[in-house]
C-alpha cells in the first residue's frame, strides 16, 4: 500500500469536514444545477457572468419569464427591518460589510426562488427568474419575509437588472443625504418601475458613478433631466404602508413555505 494513501484519506476527511462546516447552508438547501453549485461557493457575480459567456457562445439568450413586472400587492406588500432607520443608516444600509451580512446564502436564494416558481410558476423555467427583496436590503428591506418577496424576469423590458440599478442609485442618494430612506423605500414599494423612469438619468447615474446603459428611455429622460430626487410615481398615489419584520433575527434561514392564495 502506497505509505501516502492514509495521509491522503486523513487530509480529505478533514478537508471535507471543513467544507460541510463552512456551507451548511449548501448541504440544508443541495444545489439543483451546476449554475446554483458555483453561485454557493464562489461569489453569484462571476458564476453569473460565467454562465452568460457560455451561452453567448451557444448563441442562446435568457428567455423572457411569463411573469408580471410588479408584484401583487396582496401577497408582496412590502416588508422592512424596522431596527434601520434614518439614524443609523452609516451604521446599517451604508455600510457594505451589513448589506453582506444580512444578504441571505445563495443557496437559501436557489431554493426560495424554486419553491416560489413550483408554486406560483409551474410553467415557467426557474433559470429565468430571479428572486426580490420589493423593499431591498440596501433599502432596510427584510431579507427573507415571504412578504417582501417575489419573482422577476431576467430578461425583458423590466427586468431583474432594472430593479438592481434602482436600488442601487436610491441606496447612495439616501447615504449621501439626497434622499430619505422612508422616501426609497416607498419609491420602490409604491411603484418601482416609474420610481426608475424619474430618477435614472444620465446625470444622477453620472453623478454616483453608474453605468450610463441603466438610464431610462429618452422619452421619459427629458422629462426627468433636471430631476435631482426621485418622484415615487408619475401620478400621486396614497403611501404604502410598510409592514414590520417579525421573524427573529436568530431564525435561520429556511425556505418559506409560499401559500398559493
Amino acid at each position: 500500500m502506497n505509505p501516502r494513501l492514509p495521509i491522503l484519506i486523513v487530509g480529505g476527511v478533514i478537508l471535507a469536514g471543513v467544507f460541510i462546516s463552512t456551507h451548511r447552508d449548501m448541504i440544508e438547501n443541495p444545489p439543483q444545477t451546476p449554475r446554483e453549485a458555483c453561485g454557493q461557493i464562489m461569489d453569484g457575480n462571476y458564476c453569473r457572468a460565467a454562465v452568460a459567456f457560455n451561452e453567448m457562445r451557444q448563441e442562446r439568450r435568457p428567455q423572457v419569464a411569463a411573469v408580471p413586472s410588479r408584484p401583487d400587492d396582496r401577497r408582496t406588500p412590502g416588508v422592512i427591518d424596522s431596527r434601520i432607520t434614518q439614524a443609523n443608516i452609516s451604521r446599517t444600509i451604508c455600510n457594505p460589510d451589513f448589506i453582506k451580512a444580512r444578504t441571505p446564502p445563495p443557496s437559501w436564494t436557489a431554493a426560495t426562488t424554486r419553491r416560489m416558481a413550483d408554486v406560483l410558476y409551474p410553467d415557467q423555467n426557474p433559470d429565468n427568474l430571479v428572486l426580490d427583496q420589493l423593499v431591498p436590503i440596501a433599502l432596510g428591506g427584510a431579507p427573507k419575509d415571504q412578504r417582501n418577496l417575489w419573482l422577476q424576469s431576467w430578461a425583458g423590458e423590466q427586468n431583474g437588472e432594472k430593479k438592481d440599478g434602482l436600488e442601487t442609485l436610491l441606496n447612495r442618494m439616501v447615504c449621501s443625504g439626497q434622499l430619505t430612506l422612508a422616501a426609497a423605500q416607498q419609491a420602490v414599494a409604491l411603484d418601482w418601475i416609474g420610481s426608475y423612469d424619474h430618477a435614472m438619468t444620465p446625470q444622477n447615474l453620472a453623478r454616483f458613478g453608474l453605468p450610463q446603459r441603466w438610464a431610462s428611455a429618452p422619452k421619459i429622460r427629458q422629462q426627468a433631466m433636471q430631476q435631482q430626487v426621485v418622484l415615487p410615481a408619475s401620478e400621486p398615489q396614497e403611501p404604502v404602508v410598510l409592514q414590520a419584520e417579525i421573524e427573529p433575527e436568530a431564525q435561520g434561514y429556511e425556505v418559506p413555505a409560499i401559500p398559493i392564495n
